[in-house]
C-alpha cells in the first residue's frame, strides 16, 4: 500500500470560499488550506475595516447634529416632522373612511358609472387621482373653473373607480414622492373652487369628502416638507439610517465569514 502522503486524497471543503468539493492530494490540500485561511483573515480585516468606517461617518452626523443647529431650529423641526406624522395617520384614515363599500353614500365603485357627477364630488375626486400618480397629464394652462374641462378630466379618470384601480393606486402611494408639479395644478383647482367643504360634499358622497380631506393634507405635507428642507436636518437624519442599515447588513456578512474562519 503506498504511504506517500502526496499520494493520500483528501476530502476538502472550501467553505465560505467555494461551494465546490474536490479531491487533492494531500500536501496541496493543506496548502490550499493555509491560503484560504490568510484570505479569510484578510477579508475579515478589510470588514472590519469599513464597519469602523461606517461608525465613525455615523459618530460624525451625530455630533453635526447635536453642535451644528441651533436648539429652535431642531426644536421646530421636530414639530414639524410629528405634524407630518399625524397627517400619514390621517390620510389612511380618510382612505379608510372614503372606500368603505358598505358607505351609505354612493361608494367609490358606483361613483365610478357617473357620466355626470356634481361638481361636488367630481372636483374633489379628479383632484384626489391627480395626486395619486394618474398618469395623464394636465397642462396648467387648463380652465379648471369650466365645467366642461374639469368633466372631461372625470371621465378620463372615472374608469379607475369602476375597476378598482383606485385602491390599487392608493396602496402604491407614497407622500413623500407626490410630483411637485401635480401640487401645483392641485392647489389651482382647489383655489377655483374655494366653495367646496367637507361638509357640502358629504351631502354628495361620503368618498368625495373624504378625498377632498385626503387631498388638502396631501399638499400640507408638501408644503411642510420645503419647509424641512432648507434646514438640512433630515438629509443627515437619512444618512445617518443609511449607514445603520448598512453596518447592520455588514455585521451580518461578518459574522458569517467568522463561521466560516476556521474550516
Amino acid at each position: 500500500m503506498d504511504t506517500n502522503p502526496d499520494c493520500l486524497l483528501l476530502q476538502l471543503n472550501i467553505g465560505c470560499l467555494s461551494e465546490i468539493v474536490t479531491f487533492v492530494p494531500l500536501k496541496q490540500a493543506l496548502q490550499l488550506r493555509l491560503v484560504s485561511r490568510k484570505l479569510n483573515q484578510a477579508v475579515c480585516y478589510g470588514w472590519r475595516l469599513r464597519i469602523y468606517q461606517i461608525e465613525a461617518l455615523m459618530k460624525h452626523c451625530n455630533t453635526k447634529l447635536k453642535e451644528g443647529f441651533e436648539d429652535k431650529t431642531v426644536e421646530d423641526y421636530k414639530d414639524m416632522c410629528e405634524h407630518q406624522s399625524c397627517i400619514i395617520d390621517d390620510l389612511n384614515a380618510y382612505v379608510e373612511n372614503g372606500f368603505k363599500l358598505n358607505a351609505p353614500r354612493q361608494n367609490y365603485m358606483n361613483i365610478g358609472y357617473l357620466v355626470k357627477p356634481p361638481r361636488f364630488v367630481s372636483v374633489p375626486l379628479v383632484t384626489s387621482m391627480i395626486l395619486l400618480g394618474w398618469s395623464h397629464k394636465i397642462p396648467l394652462s387648463t380652465d379648471f373653473q369650466d365645467t366642461k374641462e374639469i368633466r372631461k378630466l372625470w371621465n378620463q379618470c372615472r374608469i379607475h373607480f369602476r375597476n378598482k384601480n383606485v385602491m390599487k393606486l392608493h396602496n402604491a402611494f407614497k407622500v413623500d414622492q407626490v410630483d411637485p408639479v401635480d401640487i401645483v395644478t392641485c392647489k389651482k383647482i382647489l383655489s377655483m373652487h374655494s366653495d367646496l367643504t367637507f361638509v357640502r360634499i358629504q351631502a354628495e358622497s361620503r368618498c368625495a369628502a373624504n378625498m377632498f380631506s385626503w387631498s388638502n393634507l396631501v399638499i400640507k405635507y408638501f408644503e411642510i416638507d420645503q419647509q424641512i428642507k432648507p434646514l438640512g436636518i433630515r438629509q443627515i437624519e437619512d444618512k445617518i439610517s443609511k449607514y445603520e442599515r448598512t453596518e447592520k447588513k455588514m455585521m451580518q456578512v461578518f459574522d458569517r465569514i467568522l463561521v466560516h474562519q476556521n474550516f
